[in-house]
Formats: C-alpha cells, sequence, structure tokens
C-alpha cells in the first residue's frame, strides 16, 4: 500500500508509465511539464561536463611510493611453507532471456583455492564473462570468503573478458550497451558455494612449476592507425597434486572471437582451450587470466575453434615444460593497494576532452581503482580493474604477470596519444597524468622496487 502522500500526488500530478500528465489530461507546461522535464536534464548534463584532467600529480608522490613499498613488504612477510591448492569448476546456467549455451566448452564459472599447510590463504575465482561489475564482485568475494574461511579482498575475481559471454548484472550503460543481465545474483551465490566447496574438497600439497614462451605470430593489435607495442608470451603456471593438476595460464590476445550479439553465450577461446586440455588429460581444471588484452587481438587464425587448437597445443607443451621443474613449498599471500585516480565517463558525441562528471562512471557497474597483489612462491599477479596495454605498462616477467581483470574501473589503460582510437576510445576513463600513475605504481609492484618519480 502507498503512503497517502505518494496517492496524493498521483491524483494531483497524474503519474503514470506514459510519462506527467495534468487532471485534464495532456502533457502539461507546468512545474512538472514536459519543458521543466526537459530543461532540468539539461541542465544536469551540462553542469556534468568537465575537462577531463584526473588528478593534479603527474606522477607519484614520495607517500604513495613508500605505500607501495609497503605493501611489497606484507606481501613477502611470510616465510614459505608446504603449498596446498584445490581447483573446480562448473558451467554457468542457462542465461535468462532468448541466448542459449553452446553445445560443447561450455562457459563457466571457476576458483583456486591456494595456502600454506591446511590454511586456505589466497582465491582465484573466474567468470567466462565480459564484465564482473561491483555488486557481482561483492557476491562473489563474499562467498568464496566466507565457505573458505578467507577475508573478501584475499579473493582475487576476474572474467576472461568473453565479449559473447553471459552477462552479469550491471549499470544502466553496460545493460544499454550489451543488453540486460542473464545470470542473477542469487545464481552466483548458488554457483559459487557449490564450486567453493568442491574446491576445498580438492584442497592438497602441490608442487608448483612456471613455464612461458613467445607466440608472435597469434596476437595482433586492433587499433586502427595505432602502431603499437604487444606482449606476445604464453605464460603458464602449473600446480600438481596427488589427485588433480591445475594450469594457470595468461595471454594478451582480446577474446573477441566469438561477436557478442552471438546466439549462444560463449566463452570464446579461453573456454575452449580449458575444453581441449581436458579432453587430452593435460589439465583437470584450466584457468586463463586475461594479459596485457588492451590494443590487442588473436592473429593469424580468426576462426575460433581453429585459434583454440592452436593455443591449446602450446598451453599443452608448456605444462609438459613446467612438470619437470617444480618446488613444494611456497609463500602465499594477497592483499589490495589503492590509489587516487579520477575517472571520467567519455561522451562520443561531443568528442574528447568532455566528459561526465566522475559519479556517471557508475552506470558501467564498476567503481572499483583498488590493484590486487597475488603472492604464489615465486609468481606475483599484479590484477588491475581495467584492460592495461603492452604499450603503456611494458613487459612482464615469468615471474611477474600483469593481468587485467576487466572490471572497468580504470576503464583501458594505454598511451595517451592512442587514447582517440577505435575501439578503445569510448572507455579511455583517465587522463594522461593519471595514466601515468597508475603506470608508475604497477611497475613498482610488478618488479619489486622503489622508482624514483617526478613529484615528492
Amino acid at each position: 500500500m502507498l503512503p497517502t502522500g505518494v496517492h496524493s500526488a498521483k491524483r494531483r500530478f497524474g503519474f503514470s508509465a506514459a510519462g506527467v500528465y495534468g487532471q485534464r489530461g495532456g502533457w502539461q507546461v507546468g512545474p512538472l511539464g514536459i519543458k521543466h522535464v526537459v530543461g532540468s536534464a539539461v541542465l544536469v548534463a551540462l553542469i556534468s561536463f568537465r575537462f577531463q584532467s584526473g588528478t593534479a600529480a603527474e606522477h607519484l608522490t614520495s607517500s604513495e611510493v613508500e605505500h607501495a613499498n609497503t605493501a611489497l613488504t606484507q606481501l613477502l612477510a611470510s616465510a614459505p611453507g608446504p603449498l596446498y591448492a584445490g581447483a573446480a569448476s562448473q558451467a554457468l546456467p542457462k542465461p535468462l532471456g532468448p541466448r542459449t549455451l553452446p553445445p560443447y566448452a561450455l562457459p563457466k564459472a571457476k576458483v583456486l583455492l591456494i595456502g600454506q599447510g591446511g590454511q586456505v590463504r589466497a582465491a582465484i575465482a573466474t567468470v567466462d564473462t565480459l564484465h564482473i561489475p561491483d555488486g557481482s564482485q561483492v557476491v562473489i568475494r563474499h562467498t568464496v570468503g566466507a565457505i573458505a574461511e578467507l577475508p573478501p579482498e584475499r579473493v582475487l575475481v576476474v572474467a576472461n573478458h568473453s565479449h559473447a559471454g553471459p552477462r552479469l548484472p550491471g549499470g544502466l550503460a553496460m545493460r544499454l550497451a550489451y543488453g540486460d543481465a542473464e545470470i542473477k545474483h542469487a545464481q552466483l551465490l548458488n554457483l559459487f558455494d557449490v564450486i567453493t566447496r568442491k574446491a576445498l574438497r580438492q584442497y592438497e600439497p602441490a608442487r608448483l612449476g612456471l613455464a612461458e614462451a613467445p607466440m608472435p605470430n597469434y596476437v595482433g593489435g586492433r587499433a586502427k592507425g595505432a602502431q603499437v607495442s604487444l606482449d606476445n608470451r604464453l605464460r603458464l603456471a602449473l600446480l600438481q597434486s596427488e589427485q588433480q593438476r591445475t594450469v594457470l595460464w595468461s595471454f594478451a590476445a582480446h577474446p573477441t572471437l566469438v561477436d557478442r550479439h552471438h546466439k549462444e553465450a560463449d566463452g570464446d577461446y579461453p573456454a575452449r582451450v580449458a575444453h581441449l586440455l581436458q579432453l587430452e588429460k593435460d589439465a583437470d581444471e584450466a584457468i586463463f587470466l586475461p594479459g596485457l588484452t588492451a590494443q590487442a587481438t588473436p592473429a593469424t587464425v580468426r576462426q575460433v575453434d581453429d585459434y583454440s587448437a592452436l593455443i591449446a597445443s602450446a598451453v599443452s607443451g608448456l605444462i609438459h615444460l613446467a612438470a619437470n621443474n617444480t618446488q613444494p613449498e611456497a609463500n602465499v599471500q594477497a592483499l589490495e593497494v589503492e590509489i587516487d585516480v579520477n575517472p571520467a565517463l567519455p561522451i562520443p558525441l561531443l568528442g574528447r576532452p568532455f566528459v561526465l562528471a566522475p559519479w556517471a562512471t557508475a552506470r558501467l557497474g564498476s567503481t572499483d581503482q583498488k590493484v590486487k597483489l597475488l603472492q604464489l612462491g615465486p609468481l606475483r599477479l599484479v590484477a588491475l580493474p581495467g584492460e592495461p596495454s603492452h604499450a603503456l605498462m611494458g613487459s612482464s616477467a615469468k615471474t611477474s604477470w600483469v593481468v587485467g581483470m576487466a572490471g572497468y574501473g580504470m576503464g583501458y589503460l594505454i598511451p595517451p596519444e592512442d587514447a582517440h582510437r577505435h575501439p578503445e576510445r569510448d572507455l579511455v576513463l583517465l587522463g594522461a597524468s593519471d595514466a601515468q600513475r597508475v603506470k608508475e605504481l604497477v611497475q613498482i609492484l610488478r618488479e619489486g622496487g622503489t622508482r624514483r618519480t617526478g613529484r615528492q
């Protein structure tokens, strides 16, 4: 039952699904008439416009550098101990709406639990989808954390960034661009509850091995007119226990071989690679972590099944290399590092540098600006809430991966000179100074040392 005041307002102004009506019907020009509504909307839009200047600082301050190094100290504080791991996965539910699931290589949700001895110390949770908005991240992190007895901030949540993957509940801008949600939060909660419990049953002593190899012919630039550097290395971490072989692998080629309007909700080439590795019994679980995907796309072979077969073959070879050099002990830790940046949502119709005010980025469904760190023995993951590029971030080593979580808190992280180029330009949310500051922070966290900055 509506409050008396609401009924009174409805009788007086005639609110309806069609618009604002007076007592006699028809559009009115009064205080709540159409002209007032349109005029107010225009005024709000004009107030929201601003220049994309970012924060005042062009470089990290000395206190920010100190904060980053303190985080590294905490990350490496624990002594190595017996490594434990357990992983599990499950197919995502049938999407709400008209789309169906593919006949094989189903898009999945996955959980990897890692720790020292019987104590789980970190987790990686992935979904074969384009984007994991804030609300879905909260559901996943708290569900996995509660069952594994972990603080939520130690659960790294990553989308494989398949453009055709099932859509999660997101902000207005993402719904307008891609369509309504196809999976509900209640389904996510139940799904990750089941998967995390399965992963706990697999949790046991494991050995860790690393391997990598260049794949220059299978990743290329996708921004027209841009001469960009690309990360062409395929990276792999093997976790081998008595009953399970789990593979973490990372590559920079953007998973866009299956169109986002495809009739099936598809996990693109990462889902197919996992399927092939399981068929060939090379891995029980294969978890993909997107690398420096901005400006990068699959190259040479553009048919998704053929491309997947080639990548799966390369991953299989790296598994055998990694298995020849494993270690039973590791330090395991995860934490977050904050950075003060000022994102803003571009308005393509007006051209740059006019943008909506910062609050508008919430319409994407993602406001996360924290950098996530996960240390697994010699391997360090530096995960960003956006899509970083090799041209901006530079090269990663075998023991230090930069991962794009495919959230949009920071948008595309690319060089300023390429910010106007399609297709990245509509989601370049940071100004040049903020992008530089994120780059400096990543370099400190990835390389583990203090860097000189331009502002003290």
